[in-house]
């Protein structure tokens, strides 16, 4: 075809016929032009879109975040997740593009549809779309949108996923965003956290159990996450914790994927999709032989590694700006946070990442009167914080000291257990109402 022949006719019917949305505004974010898949998967009308500002149109509530104003503001790209009026759950890819004078002229976003499907089966798998309990994910910092690149990518294959980080800096998120780019995101999303089951009953929750497989089990028996997440993507929350036995048994289901239930020797074969995430080190915890090397290597295949808050400074003001949006809709405020108290938020050091600062930007919200909140308002809080002890505040201190203590001389959570003479549960329960990061 000759380029003089290469008409806006021609443009619109090639861009409605791929599978990805296209979203574009000017350079004052007025959008321009709209493809039809990206209608498809919004059940957004392109003529309630088109000339509108997109300030104004998250403002309208047509979308409860977006990428195009994180670009807007920082002329760089940008990835943000957002639910549409409609319900549906994007997640959108801006790019800038400059003139020649190096002004912004375009803000191009590539979107693609993320919205899982809403299963009712036999467990509460949490995916009913609601805003309060979204998990956006925003990122602007360079390292962010190299592992958004990645995980777009990898998202498509099967290969079973590690994702290790701190406490607090969204390893669910991420292997939420894995499933719904993948194949089997018409599937369940089968999220099973490894530290809160006891260590009695972790295989039977895995894998199952026939009828009468022991004393006081169901006569009906029951089925494992793994027969359940059939087809799907089973996400293996705090692998770390799993007892040796049970790290034995999953391994051959990564190697087989058959696995056996409790009280029967018939294989069950599975097509699962493992991720699995950690804060803790799994190289420290093999030299101590309190992790098998070579499950390591079976979960290792594909390593994501989240970093801090602390090391992405840049998207400290995009997630502070979304979760203070997110509490004025839940709420009904109209507050903001100041340009000063931004900057201080960059200086802290965040132990809780994402969390912390959600828990903090939340009780400024609650506590503060005013629909501007300072830096001073933060310190004294803070202060306030310092200020009122009673005997109950000096009984947590006293055991988040324990457990501090205990955490450096201790070689395992069961070790930890074992010192105070209370159950491994109890130790994991506490070690997260005080918001201890364990590494070991």
């Amino acid at each position: 075809m000759k380029q003089e022949n290469f008409s806006f006719k021609t443009l619109q019917a090639i861009t409605d016929n791929l599978y990805i949305g296209i979203y574009v505004t000017d350079g004052s974010g007025k959008a321009i032009y709209i493809n039809k898949t990206f209608e498809d998967i919004s059940l957004l009308k392109k003529e309630d879109l088109l000339g509108h500002d997109i300030n104004e149109l998250v403002k309208k509530k047509y979308f409860t975040a977006s990428a195009t104003v994180l670009t807007l503001n920082t002329k760089q790209p940008s990835v943000v997740t957002y639910i549409t009026k409609a319900g549906k759950k994007l997640l959108s890819r801006a790019k800038p593009v400059f003139g020649n004078n190096k002004e912004l002229t375009l803000i191009v976003n590539s979107v693609y549809d993320v919205t899982e499907f809403d299963y009712k089966g036999e467990l509460d798998f949490d995916s009913k779309i609601n805003i309060d309990g979204f998990q956006q994910f925003i990122a602007y910092n360079k390292k962010m949108l190299e592992i958004l690149d990645f995980v777009s990518h990898i998202a498509l294959v099967d290969s079973t996923v590690l994702i290790t980080g701190e406490t607090g800096t969204g390893k669910e998120v991420l292997a939420k965003l894995i499933h719904s780019l993948s194949k089997r995101k018409n599937k369940p999303f089968i999220k099973v956290n490894c530290a809160a089951i006891p260590e009695n009953l972790i295989e039977t929750e895995l894998f199952g159990y026939e009828p009468g497989a022991f004393t006081g089990a169901s006569p009906r028996g029951k089925k494992g996450f793994f027969e359940i997440a059939n087809n799907s993507t089973l996400f293996l929350d705090e692998i770390g914790e799993l007892p040796l036995n049970t790290q034995a048994k999953l391994l051959q289901v990564l190697q087989d994927k058959k696995f056996t239930k409790v009280g029967s020797p018939k294989l069950i074969e599975v097509d699962v999709r493992i991720i699995a995430a950690t804060n803790r080190k799994l190289e420290e915890m093999m030299e101590k032989n309190l992790f098998r090397q070579d499950l390591y290597y079976r979960l290792n295949v594909i390593p994501i590694d989240l970093p801090p808050l602390r090391e992405r400074l840049d998207d400290i003001e995009p997630i502070s700006t979304y979760i203070v949006q997110r509490m004025n809709n839940k709420y009904g405020f109209e507050k903001t946070l100041s340009r000063e108290l931004i900057e201080f938020f960059k200086l802290l050091p965040w132990k809780g990442n994402i969390r912390e600062l959600e828990n903090v930007i939340e009780k400024l919200l609650v506590v503060v009167p005013r629909k501007e909140i300072t830096k001073e308002d933060f310190l004294k809080l803070e202060r306030t914080k310092k200020s009122e002890i009673n005997p109950k505040q000096l009984i947590s201190d006293c055991e988040k000291e324990v457990l501090l203590k205990l955490l450096s001389s201790s070689k395992s959570m069961r070790d930890m257990a074992n010192k105070l003479g209370v159950s491994k549960a109890t130790v994991i329960r506490k070690l997260k109402q005080y918001n201890i990061s364990v590494h070991k």
